[in-house]
């Protein structure tokens, strides 16, 4: 008996130490742990004797459950899911010990000495398996997933949890089953998966979509303002030319014709915006730098662009240019001078967005800062701009650049992104 004994300590211990890994948390052993496995233990036990029935091992599961939601102060939802992926990561590693095991050693061995390496095999598997499996990272794909998701991993628990009660109360599986439930859980979970995936390529396509609609006016109102100046371009020759019939001197001349040819540079600098080529990126930037010449900020771009097929969505690099562009103004309103100047370049290997404005200097620890979840100089509900772009760089990676450069004797404080187009291709 003593060896059960030591197979239900190592269950119970894989199980906790499983939570904290899908929870994203060291594993500590506290008081409410020590809790959990006394009384799984002593539940085990009691059915082991029969001093209660059989069925009642399945209390060991409530337990589980409610330490889940108090030791990690979960919600409902989040408790279950923990719950879900737990049972099914730790019933298939069991399963999967367990087949090889008894194949080689049940001539030889008794069933407690056979169950204890079982159990000994399975936590051998599990700490070099969580190594490699981000645990932390899958329930995050579950919580942002919907009920359908969900569903199938409460299915899929339920049938790993009821092939362990075959294997333990009703003197265990046959090989057979044990491959038909795994391959019943992965078509479920590769169907389901597979679904996902298309929801979420049709939730991109409908945000490209919508992207599109909303800077469409703003995009329009520039070509329209450029066909204007373009019509009045024989005006402006007609003139220059003319000047030399008001000036009467060689300098006068060279002076205003000069002064006269800067504004009509000055007027005419959105023009460049065109060689973006992409509708959408041109209506939200036309329409950001109007927003901050009504400020009094200075403004200038450099802007080289071969297809923008960089493996991010368009209206994430909107959002993106977006988030950059308004903390450069929101700093600019109480800085000078105003200087903004925006570079966004494509080449065959990479692509850089680099969102640069003028301002004090800052310290590395304090751009780290920036990207913490709800950090703000700005006051309540604030901070989430930078951190939604710190989550984009895992799920679409590239990387984030922060840092302070010396331009024209002035610093410039500078927020951007740079993406390996080599991992694009690879994706």
């Amino acid at each position: 008996m003593v060896d059960y004994k030591i197979c239900w300590v190592i269950e119970i211990l894989m199980i906790i130490s499983c939570l904290h890994k899908i929870e994203g948390k060291k594993f500590i052993l506290n008081a409410r742990t020590i809790i959990l496995v006394i009384s799984d233990v002593l539940i085990l036990n009691a059915v082991d004797k029969g001093m209660i029935p059989d069925i009642a091992s399945i209390l060991v599961y409530p337990l589980i459950a409610g330490y889940t939601f108090l030791q990690f102060g979960s919600g409902i939802k989040r408790s279950i899911i923990d719950i879900c992926i737990m049972f099914v990561f730790l019933g298939i590693i069991q399963m999967f010990c367990t087949m090889p095991v008894t194949y080689v050693f049940q001539r030889y061995l008794d069933e407690d000495t056979m169950s204890l390496i079982i159990y000994i095999v399975a936590l051998f598997v599990y700490l070099i398996s969580t190594h490699f499996i981000d645990l932390h990272a899958l329930e995050e794909i579950f919580l942002k997933s919907e009920l359908l998701l969900i569903g199938v991993m409460i299915i899929g628990t339920i049938i790993v949890v009821a092939a362990l009660i075959m294997t333990k109360a009703l003197a265990g599986m046959f090989f057979g089953e044990y491959i038909t439930a795994f391959i019943l859980i992965v078509m479920i979970f590769a169907i389901t998966v597979s679904w996902n995936n298309y929801k979420q390529k049709a939730i991109e396509a409908s945000s490209e979509l919508h992207a599109y609609k909303i800077y469409e006016e703003s995009y329009k109102n520039l070509i329209d303002e450029i066909r204007v100046r373009q019509h009045d371009f024989d005006n402006h020759l007609n003139a220059i030319y003319n000047q030399h019939t008001i000036y009467k001197t060689y300098d006068e001349l060279v002076l205003h014709q000069q002064l006269y040819c800067n504004q009509l540079i000055a007027d005419n600098k959105y023009k460049k915006l065109l060689c973006i080529g992409n509708s959408a990126v041109i209506g939200f930037l036309y329409g950001k730098f109007l927003e901050a010449e009504k400020k009094g900020i200075q403004i200038d771009y450099d802007i080289h662009i071969i297809e923008l097929n960089i493996g991010i969505p368009i209206h994430k690099i909107i959002e993106i240019l977006g988030n950059f562009i308004n903390n450069a103004i929101d700093a600019l309103e109480v800085y000078s001078p105003k200087r903004l100047h925006v570079q966004i370049i494509e080449s065959n290997s990479d692509f850089v967005l680099f969102v640069d404005n003028s301002g004090e200097y800052i310290i590395t620890e304090e751009f780290s800062n920036f990207f913490r979840k709800g950090y703000s100089k700005k006051g309540d509900g604030r901070g989430l701009g930078l951190y939604a772009i710190k989550k984009m760089s895992m799920e679409y990676e590239f990387d984030i650049i922060c840092c302070n450069e010396l331009i024209d004797e002035s610093n410039m404080v500078r927020f951007g992104i740079r993406k390996n187009k080599e991992t694009t291709k690879q994706n």
